[in-house]
């Protein structure tokens, strides 16, 4: 599909809630994006998945009127929040747009793998928008609390690296009007971190060991150096959320070695921060 730099596309209309889908519409929605040709979809049996605070994602498995072998069996909608005050911050942070306009201008142009975008598409004026994305199961889940191997620590900077080199200090970035929002900054961050680490260090004094509080400490104190005296990088694509909650490893079965998902926060920056 075509997507335009802003604004509405052209093509099946949005369906902003998980009730809201219909067989009919996701005939629609396959055909438009060439993944479907006379069958039918008959059947979508809804399944949420994930915990996402500003949003809803659903699993739909799918059945068809006669065999359609290359269509998918199963797919991801992603739909924003059926909480009012969630959904005014995913909307008026423009969250959604992020999200929506990556997969439409940014994630063909990059390496990293996410899922494949069958439809995309956002009513910026009133906040309604859908995501109906390829679905990566079965994967196995990365989880920040717990952590995770060496090996699936290099796959996740292998995959940054996918993300950042293809659009590396590429200068057409600047004309992405979603890409260059005002944000916070350098100086904002390090301004706001100190509070923020003496809550950490209170809560979690007793659960590191004293080696892994000294390097979070030794952060807290060099902050500002970090932002303000490190060399200058060119920019390029952010993820800007990229931990572990966000990543699937050995998505589709094994079928890749790492999906990454959830980009709401993308943005215009240096890949090395």
């Amino acid at each position: 599909c075509a997507y335009p730099a802003g604004g509405r596309m052209s093509g099946p209309a949005i369906v902003s809630t998980p009730e809201g889908v219909s067989e009919a519409w996701l005939t629609e929605v396959l055909r438009h994006a060439g993944a479907l040709g006379d069958a039918r979809v008959i059947g979508a049996v809804p399944t949420r998945v994930g915990d996402g605070m500003l949003g809803e994602s659903v699993r739909f498995d799918l059945t068809y009127d006669r065999p359609a072998a290359d269509a998918p069996k199963s797919l991801v909608g992603k739909f924003p929040s059926a909480d009012p005050v969630s959904r005014a911050t995913g909307a008026g942070l423009g969250l959604y747009r992020n999200e929506v306009r990556f997969y439409q201008q940014i994630a063909p142009t990059v390496a990293i793998r996410t899922p494949h975008p069958y439809f995309s598409d956002i009513d910026e004026a009133t906040g309604d928008f859908v995501l109906v994305l390829e679905d990566m199961g079965p994967a196995r889940g990365g989880n920040q609390l717990t952590g995770c191997s060496l090996a699936d620590a290099e796959v996740a900077m292998d995959e940054a690296a996918a993300l950042h080199g293809p659009r590396w200090g590429d200068p057409a970035l600047a004309g992405v009007s979603f890409l260059n929002q005002p944000g916070v900054t350098p100086e904002a961050l390090v301004e706001m971190f100190a509070p923020i680490f003496q809550a950490f260090e209170v809560r979690y004094a007793d659960a590191l060991s004293p080696d892994h509080m000294a390097a979070c400490r030794s952060f807290a104190d060099n902050i500002a150096a970090f932002f303000n005296e490190a060399p200058p990088a060119p920019p390029t694509v952010q993820h800007r959320d990229f931990r572990l909650d966000n990543m699937l490893f050995e998505p589709q079965g094994g079928r890749w070695p790492l999906a990454v998902l959830d980009w709401q926060s993308v943005t215009l920056g240096p890949g090395v921060l």
